[in-house]
């Protein structure tokens, strides 16, 4: 009998961890993407601000809080290893000084 009742808090924590690490995982990619549209949003309006001759800080200050918000809330997500490369919004082992998913330069 505790052979049996072992076995089945063994198969039970084993299935908690899996649906943990891929809540985790979803939770990894929405953030990558939201991240993503961020950064193509400040693209933007650094394009449209340059070409304009038209520099305004505020939304790019909102921005970029926002984007530093979503990078510290993907470096806190459980099994998350190292940092988060700014380029492409994956996560890169903290010894790397380029990005092994697009090759940008970490800083």
């Amino acid at each position: 009998m505790d052979y049996i009742k072992h076995a089945v808090e063994t198969i039970k924590k084993g299935a908690e961890e899996a649906a943990d690490k891929a809540a985790s995982a979803y939770r990894k990619s929405e953030l990558r993407k939201e991240l993503k549209e961020m950064y193509e949003a400040l693209g933007k309006i650094r394009y449209s601000e340059i070409k304009n001759n038209n520099l305004s800080e505020e939304e790019t200050l909102k921005l970029t809080s926002e984007i530093d918000r979503i990078l510290r809330e993907m470096s806190d997500i459980k099994g998350e290893v190292g940092k988060v490369c700014e380029s492409c919004a994956e996560a890169v082992p903290s010894d790397c000084r380029y990005c092994p998913h697009c090759g940008a330069k970490l800083y």
